[in-house]
């Protein structure tokens, strides 16, 4: 359960900012790259009020600057996987994600032992749940 909610917590935002890109491999490959740039991921969250819902609960969560970049760097590397897996079939690329918000702990089975292993380096540093009542 504490991995479903890291997922939700931690990646979810942002790989709902690049489902618009699912339609193409290239796309997607530009996106990953500007999840990974923050200057100009900067100028996209500033224009795009979608962006700036992302970012801004991303920040909310308490992460370091270091961790934020790490999330969305794993964003972009599960979303890379989600294309390779659906043969850049965005339809089904946006149902599988659509599949990974109503059940979190579905995307495990589909994440590489190092994206498991982020999440669960990234959710040391989320607020204890039992704390925020």
């Amino acid at each position: 359960m504490k991995f479903a909610l890291s997922f939700l917590l931690l990646v979810a935002s942002p790989l709902l900012l690049i489902e618009s890109s699912f339609a193409s491999g290239d796309a997607i490959q530009q996106t990953k790259a500007l999840l990974n740039n923050p200057e100009e991921r900067n100028k996209v969250i500033a224009s795009d009020p979608k962006a700036k819902k992302a970012d801004d609960h991303l920040k909310s969560l308490g992460l370091s600057e270091k961790s934020q970049e790490d999330v969305y760097g794993l964003s972009g590397s599960i979303a890379e996987g989600m294309v390779e897996k659906s043969n850049g079939d965005s339809e089904l690329m946006a149902k599988k994600l659509q599949e990974y918000l109503r059940d979190p702990a579905s995307i495990e089975k589909d994440l590489s032992p190092q994206q498991k292993m982020k999440i669960h380096e990234l959710s040391k540093e989320l607020p204890d749940p039992s704390i925020m009542r």
